[in-house]
């Protein structure tokens, strides 16, 4: 068996993603936009990167553009890190 190619490490942007699976559905911002239930500007505001959209509201403009999204949790290489408060996990006391 061959091994599997490894992933891009560098983290992509909902912009990036958002742009990129409008350009290759042959989509304009407004027909994008139509699919998906938004107006015009909130397309724009995503793809320009002023705004975030939540992981439900990508997915929902990802499908309208044709693509379906799937996301893998894998292991970094290298001892785990003990987060912080700011990332959701307890403060140790």
């Amino acid at each position: 068996m061959s091994a599997a190619s490894p992933r891009p490490t560098t983290p992509v942007s909902a912009a990036t993603l958002i742009r990129h699976a409008r350009t290759r559905a042959g989509l304009t911002q407004v027909q994008l936009a139509g699919r998906a239930g938004v107006t015009q500007s909130v397309i724009s505001t995503y793809e320009n990167g002023r705004r975030e959209p939540s992981l439900a509201a990508l997915q929902r403009l990802l499908l309208a553009a044709g693509f379906t999204t799937a996301i893998d949790l894998d292991p970094v290489d290298g001892p785990a890190t003990r987060r912080g408060p700011a990332d959701g996990a307890p403060a140790d006391r």
